[in-house]
C-alpha cells in the first residue's frame, strides 16, 4: 500500500514540475504581434496604435495607461504602455502567468 502511495505522489510531483517548467518556458504563452517588439520610449501614440492595433483596455485621454492582451488558457502575453502627453514614457511587454505575475518582461522606463 505505501508503495502505491509513494508512486502516486512521485508521479504527481513529476507532472506538476513539468507543468510549471512548461509555463515558465513560455509553452502556454500565445504569440504577440511583431509590432509589439518595435514599440519603444519616445514614440508618439499614433505610431504605437499603428504597430499594436486597438488596445484591449484604454481610457485615453483621461487614463494615461493602455494595455494590449493576447489571452491563453494559462498564460497571457501583455503589452502595457504609459504616456506622458502623447509620447510613450513606459513600456512593459511579456508573459503574465496567472497566480504568479510577470515572467521575463521587457521593461523600458523614462
Amino acid at each position: 500500500m505505501s508503495r502505491k502511495i509513494f508512486i502516486t505522489i512521485a508521479l504527481l510531483g513529476i507532472i506538476f514540475t513539468t507543468f510549471i517548467y512548461a509555463a515558465w518556458s513560455g509553452a502556454f504563452t500565445p504569440s504577440a504581434p511583431a509590432g509589439w517588439t518595435q514599440i519603444h520610449l519616445g514614440m508618439k501614440r499614433d505610431e504605437v496604435l499603428k504597430l499594436a492595433g486597438t488596445p484591449t483596455f484604454s481610457g485615453w485621454p483621461e487614463n494615461i495607461w493602455e494595455r494590449w492582451r493576447r489571452d491563453g488558457m494559462i498564460c497571457h502575453h501583455w503589452l502595457e504602455i504609459s504616456y506622458d502627453g502623447e509620447q510613450v514614457s513606459y513600456v512593459c511587454e511579456g508573459t503574465w502567468l496567472r497566480g504568479y505575475g510577470w515572467l521575463y518582461p521587457r521593461r523600458e522606463l523614462k
